[in-house]
């Protein structure tokens, strides 16, 4: 819905006051009938209010009223014509309006002129004009120090025209200083909700999908209490939430509210109008996301339709440029798609000049028709023009005016050469195709770096996935060709780059704020402020599943979520100004090398990265002297067999056959049978299964050959073995175990937890003490931490996950924030690896929540695993780490003496004893008893000693008793 021209400021001029002045009676009521009409205006009644003001002028003519009420009037009347689309006699009436302010010394009514007259030059595309005349009207007002009500209305509509114009940094300033202003009015009925809707859209386009729609939720609640559901206002504000809705693919819920918003703008502006035309096309383009594409078609028909009977050259070229990429994406009519992008590129280009981004799109998409008609004079020249219009250049990213559409026209350019080998097989194609490679990646970062939240990050990861997956294909093709190891490098950093970056950049932000060393006192006030937003987020998720959401509340919830981030950003920005170590440890993006990985592994060591994209499987093998890249063309299959594994194990049916199957397609040939260690890097739905159950032709586990770990990726195994995440701490070991009393699914885990203190000197918060406050007070004390809990997933909020523990939950929310500083976490929980699945960023799980929060080592469940068994692997895993084995080999031999003093069939399932796996450091970790528990300990035995030969001679004495005798 690029298109949005946006609701604009048509919605300022209901609300400028009336500043006539006069001593006669009649004053008074012009005065009232103007402020009558406006309120109609407002309401999308525009006959009852023009019949209105249409009368008041016949009758102030009869009576050869004073100019001055007529001056008033038609000022009035020309704001109620322009919203019926009738622009001409609009700007006539405000010409006559001010010609009489300028004849007069109020400046104020010069300046509302001044205004309207711009909104007349904006309607009409002509933003020189329309810059010149706000402008103008917003330097009277601030001379004449006039209301912030007023001020607003000027910097409001200059926001619109620079967002127009492709300056949202500059149009952000006015937007948040006509919020400022609004927020001191006295005013009664403000138009807030617009500001936030020009907010939303400005973090919208530039891909800060999260804050976009803190706006538009805020948007949304106030436009609802200011016009009310029915009005044609709300309308702007309904177009600019579907934007949100749309990209999360909420189709039905964009179609619906679009839909409502089309029969209000029916109804108050007609058929013929131009918001009615807009509200078509952007309805088309939800039909054509959907795949309804004859409706789609038909719509956008409708719209170019509407757009040459109002004569309207902006929303016409909007609805042209739609419809021809339409044609495009089906490959048909390719010869109407080039003549409606023309017709569209002169009008844009003569409204917007050649530096836009509604130009550079056109160009693009010109570009894209010459790829698929393979006429490369033609692609070359829109490439270049496209590039230009974007004042795209490699080496000045800062300058970029239309980053998205200069990433996406560069890789249309790598696509045109993967095209010509495809025919040629001439590899100095592919050679083109890869010089490109780091210019995309350079745009995806130039543009991760403009967000503030780690949500838009992620979605940006997901939506330009198939940069890397392309890449990945290129590097393949090069170097099974050449053997060259620049491509073999290149592939695993593109394999890399979009793994669980926010997740890196988290960790390396916990080491980068101790070295910079960041002032405590700042840190604290910071942790608070994400805490506070954090708590706001959590009460707005719940108020708005609440069956009768309390209004009042929500709003509040709203603001504060807002000022809160705006707090956020400052202090941000402050931190980032006083310590410009850390800014810039914070910006570097440093580029793992295959060595430095390679010698950090073990001589019994394999690591095993996957990439499962949309069509081929990649596979890096890495060891001390070998690194290996395998490709496989059975993506689909792997991903079909994936879940068919996965769900098997949940319902404890027959799971031999399909996991001989994976072990083919994922293992067979990378394997190295001589080493004993396996370290893997799934992804996407591989992050749902346990390795250790894929099985030979023979029927052997991989668990019975090798101790098998995971890792979110590469960069972070090394991440996590940096001594920095090497806690020295005091405490041993803490368990928790609540109490739940009426769930018998887990009634082992305070003996669990009990047992597991008792076998390594521990410390047990049990029923009661076993509390979310406990847990926070000593979750940095410890070096183990066991979680004997339940947990409940939220796969549409993944911050919402949580540990239920005696006195509440602990949120992944609040993990993340919570510091954690022990070496190790065990999850000893339902589906705590289990999570939404973001297929950049990983498996959205408890586990990585402690990752986040600082833990190197994980051990997480992929089920629901029984209570029962899970007792007795933790036992022995303990047992297995206390003798001083690594991680994984202690989990290996636990899970290996499950299995082998277990007769019982059913329950040598893998469903009962392969749910548990580490993911992170694997290290040995030292969990002996300390010299103080060994001393407490021989005390205790000593006093049972002594207590054991008090009672025994006692005993003796009595039966030798005279008394006894007798």
């Amino acid at each position: 819905m690029r298109s949005l021209i946006r609701y604009l400021l048509h919605i300022c001029l209901f609300f400028v006051p009336l500043l006539v002045v006069a001593q006669e009676l009649d004053a008074e009521k012009v005065k009232a009938i103007n402020r009558q009409a406006l309120e109609l205006n407002r309401e999308g009644k525009f006959d009852e209010a023009e019949n209105l003001l249409e009368d008041l002028l016949g009758t102030l003519e009869r009576q050869d009223s004073e100019l001055a009420y007529k001056a008033v009037t038609w000022q009035t009347l020309s704001k109620v014509v322009m919203n019926q689309g009738d622009y001409d006699r609009s700007f006539d009436l405000a010409r006559r309006s001010l010609s009489f302010g300028l004849s007069k010394p109020d400046s104020a009514n010069i300046a509302d002129n001044l205004n309207t007259i711009g909104i007349n030059h904006y309607f009409r595309s002509d933003y020189d004009s329309t810059t010149f005349y706000y402008e103008k009207s917003l330097e009277i007002k601030r001379k004449i120090s006039r209301n912030p009500y007023s001020l607003a209305v000027s910097e409001y509509n200059l926001g619109i025209v620079y967002e127009d114009l492709g300056m949202p940094e500059k149009a952000l300033q006015y937007y948040h200083a006509a919020e400022e202003n609004l927020l001191k009015s006295e005013a009664d009925n403000t138009f807030l909700s617009d500001v936030y809707v020009g907010i939303a859209h400005i973090h919208f386009y530039s891909g800060d999908t999260e804050r976009a729609e803190f706006y538009a939720d805020k948007s949304l609640q106030e436009g609802l209490e200011s016009y009310g559901p029915d009005n044609p206002n709300i309308t702007f504000i309904y177009t600019s939430y579907a934007n949100i809705l749309e990209y999360q693919e909420r189709y039905q819920e964009t179609i619906e509210l679009l839909e409502r918003s089309l029969d209000i703008r029916r109804q108050s502006y007609g058929e013929n109008h131009r918001w009615t035309c807009e509200t078509y096309y952007d309805l088309a383009n939800i039909y054509r996301l959907n795949g309804q594409l004859e409706k789609a078609e038909k719509l956008y028909k409708k719209a170019i339709e509407i757009g040459k009977q109002i004569g309207n050259r902006q929303y016409l070229a909007y609805a042209k440029t739609y419809l021809a990429g339409l044609y495009i994406e089906e490959n048909k009519n390719l010869e109407q798609a080039e003549k409606l992008l023309l017709s569209s590129l002169e009008e844009q280009h003569t409204i917007f000049g050649d530096k836009n981004e509604v130009v550079a799109e056109i160009y693009s998409r010109l570009a894209n028709l010459s790829r698929i008609r393979k006429e490369e004079k033609p692609f070359f020249e829109y490439m270049e023009k496209s590039l230009s219009s974007s004042n795209y250049d490699k080496d000045s990213l800062q300058q970029v005016i239309a980053p998205y559409h200069a990433l996406e026209t560069i890789m249309l350019q790598s696509s045109w050469y993967e095209d010509r080998f495809e025919e040629n097989k001439q590899y100095s194609s592919l050679e083109k195709a890869y010089e490109l490679l780091d210019e995309q990646v350079q745009l995806i970062y130039h543009i991760q770096r403009n967000f503030s939240t780690d949500r838009s990050k992620i979605n940006l990861a997901n939506e330009y996935r198939k940069v890397f997956e392309s890449g990945l294909d290129l590097c393949w093709k090069l170097y099974e060709n050449s053997g060259k190891p620049e491509y073999l490098e290149k592939a695993f950093d593109l394999s890399e780059i979009n793994r669980n970056s926010t997740l890196l950049s988290g960790l390396r932000d916990i080491k980068n704020r101790m070295i910079s060393e960041l002032d405590e006192a700042e840190l604290q006030i910071e942790k608070e402020f994400r805490s506070a937003l954090e708590k706001v987020k959590m009460d707005l998720y719940y108020e708005q599943s609440a069956e009768n959401p309390d209004k009042e509340f929500l709003n509040e919830l709203l603001e504060r979520r807002i000022q809160i981030t705006v707090s956020l950003d400052s202090l941000d920005a402050i931190i980032e100004s006083k310590y410009p170590r850390y800014k810039d440890l914070r910006s570097r993006i440093t580029d793992i090398d295959l060595m430095d990985v390679q010698e950090k592994l073990g001589g019994n060591s394999q690591l095993l990265e996957f990439f499962l994209g949309q069509k081929n499987l990649y596979a890096f093998s890495i060891t001390q002297d070998t690194v290996e890249l395998f490709r496989s063309e059975k993506a689909q299959e792997v991903l079909s067999k994936t879940q068919q594994f996965k769900e098997s194990i949940i319902q404890r049916s027959e799971v031999v056959e399909v996991s001989k199957e994976l072990y083919r397609l994922l293992v067979e040939d990378q394997i190295h049978p001589d080493k004993e260690e396996l370290i893997l890097v799934p992804d996407n739905v591989l992050n749902y299964i346990p390795f250790e159950i894929l099985t030979d032709s023979e029927e052997n586990h991989l668990i019975e050959d090798y101790a098998i770990s995971y890792s979110a990726g590469v960069s972070i195994y090394l991440e996590l073995s940096n001594d920095f995440f090497q806690y020295d701490k005091g405490g041993n070991w803490a368990g928790f175990a609540p109490s739940y009393e009426d769930d018998l699914r887990l009634f082992s885990n305070q003996q669990e937890v009990q047992s597991i203190a008792d076998q390594i000197g521990g410390d047990s918060f049990l029923g009661e003490f076993a509390t979310r406050d406990n847990y926070l007070k000593y979750n940095r004390s410890y070096k183990v931490l066991h979680l004997a809990t339940h947990a409940e997933i939220d796969n549409n909020n993944p911050l919402y996950n949580k540990l239920i523990f005696a006195d509440g939950d602990l949120t992944a929310s609040d993990i993340y924030l919570s510091d954690t500083r022990a070496k190790m976490a065990v999850l000893s929980a339902c589906n705590t690896g289990f999570g939404k699945l973001e297929k950049g960023e990983g498996v959205m799980s408890m586990a990585r929540a402690f990752h986040f929060s600082g833990v190197p080592s994980v051990v997480m469940s992929l089920w629901k695993v029984p209570d029962g068994s899970t007792k007795q692997i933790m036992l022995h895993f303990y047992e297995y780490l206390e003798e001083g084995n690594s991680k994984s080999v202690a989990l290996q031999k636990a899970k290996l003496d499950y299995l082998s003093r277990t007769d019982d069939p059913a329950l040598r399932h893998p469903y009962y004893w392969a749910g548990f796996v580490i993911n992170g450091n694997t290290e040995a970790m030292d969990l002996k008893r300390s010299n103080l528990s060994l001393l407490l300990g021989m005390s205790g035995l000593l006093v049972m000693l002594m207590i054991v030969w008090f009672l025994s001679s006692n005993t003796r004495k009595r039966r030798n008793s005279p008394e006894k005798m007798g």
